[in-house]
């Protein structure tokens, strides 16, 4: 694994973090207002790293187990799924789908290092 994807797959894990913190604030508060910047962030943090891991791939650096490549997928359609799905959903009810979205995306992260 590159030091670049190494460096951002850390940045990646604390913004999946905020992304948390937030929606558990926003939940917990019943908060009307939408993170949604904070949704961006992280799927962009995520995005960066696929793009990385894409490029090692390309390059010859092949990950450790083939299911690095399918986690990698699966963390891109973590948050969308779950935006979609709460979509409609009242403040706390909301916050509680994307805090869950949140820790799946964790596992997912541990996941990846493990198969990195």
């Amino acid at each position: 694994m590159s030091a670049v994807h190494g460096f951002g797959a850390s940045l990646a894990l604390i913004v999946v973090v905020l992304f948390i913190g937030f929606e558990s604030a926003s939940a917990l508060l019943c908060l009307p207002a939408r993170w949604r910047w904070v949704e961006r962030l992280v799927l962009l943090a995520l995005g960066a790293q696929v793009v990385i891991g894409a490029a090692l791939y390309l390059g010859g650096a092949r990950p450790r187990e083939p299911l690095h490549l399918l986690y990698g997928a699966a963390v891109l359609a973590v948050i969308p799924l779950a935006s979609t799905f709460a979509a409609e959903a009242p403040p706390r009810p909301r916050g509680v789908v994307m805090v869950a979205a949140g820790i799946v995306l964790l596992l997912l992260a541990w996941r990846l290092l493990s198969t990195g």
